[in-house]
């Protein structure tokens, strides 16, 4: 049905993870984006957005909406710079 279980979405890069600016329950996400909210154009009337790909996330919201590719499959091998 499209949906990954827990530890195969564990195993991907999560987008929410690095780019969802704040991660958390709808009450954090809406008091952080209540704070913060001068930020953001005068359109917008709440802060928390459902996050997308996978019923697993247990009711956990983020500020921004990551539509596209907000879950990927992990990269094999170690990557880095010497």
């Amino acid at each position: 049905k499209g949906e990954l279980s827990r530890e195969e979405l564990l195993r991907c890069r999560v987008r929410y993870f690095a780019d969802g600016a704040v991660l958390g329950s709808r009450e954090f996400v809406e008091k952080v984006y209540q704070k913060h909210k001068h930020v953001f154009g005068i359109k917008r009337k709440d802060g928390a957005r459902p996050m997308q790909g996978a019923a697993q996330w247990g009711g956990l919201m983020t500020l921004r909406n990551l539509k596209q590719q907000a879950i990927s499959p992990a990269q094999s091998g170690v990557t880095g710079g010497g």
